[in-house]
């Protein structure tokens, strides 16, 4: 498809399953646990996905676009 494209990670890890894309922005918190390759989380906090902030995404937008992203 050859577009740009914003990567989100949780359990799982951009080195054992890359995004296919040229322009492409990984978002991921990397914590203690992670990568796990759980479905569910055996802590039961899932906090690979819980505490990512959606202001991590808009910023890889942004970076992707090259220009400010903003939410209303």
């Amino acid at each position: 498809m050859n577009r740009p494209l914003v990567a989100v990670y949780g359990s799982t890890s951009p080195g054992f399953t890359p995004p296919l894309a040229d322009a492409v922005e990984v978002v991921r918190l990397g914590i203690e646990c992670s990568p796990c390759f759980e479905r569910t989380c055996r802590f039961g906090h899932y906090n690979c996905m819980r505490l990512l902030e959606p202001d991590a995404v808009i910023q890889a937008l942004s970076r992707l676009n090259s220009t400010p992203v903003e939410v209303a």
